[in-house]
């Protein structure tokens, strides 16, 4: 049986990714994705433009992942919807990571991705 947390993401309208680990293997499962317009980010007096997008992400085993490594795992999806094409992402922030309400939810990690 599938986590609350991966039949949210389902039932939400959650898109494929490819989820790769640091040092591990690639693995297809359904996560949000919220696209926004480029951010301005700044760093040292320097303005610049960043495409970030966030992804909520089952923490299951099966269905989506139990553990993050920030700046060294990857995913894979298309960044816009029209895209013949999927970009490789950098998991860069772990935004938020729950636990769920019950025991039989996984949770949930919404995290920061850039390409």
């Amino acid at each position: 049986m599938a986590s609350d947390a991966v039949e949210m993401v389902a039932q939400l309208g959650g898109e494929l990714v490819t989820y790769t680990p640091h040092g591990g293997v690639a693995r297809t499962f359904l996560a949000l994705v919220e696209r926004r317009p480029t951010q301005v980010e700044s760093s040292g007096g320097v303005s610049y433009g960043a495409n970030t997008l966030e992804l909520y992400i089952p923490k299951d085993a099966t269905n989506g992942v139990t553990e993050i490594q920030v700046r060294k795992d990857r995913v894979r999806f298309k960044k816009n919807l029209g895209d013949a094409q999927e970009t490789d992402f950098s998991v860069q922030k772990i935004i938020q990571e729950d636990v769920g309400l019950i025991a039989s939810d996984g949770g949930m990690f919404r995290v920061l991705v850039q390409a």
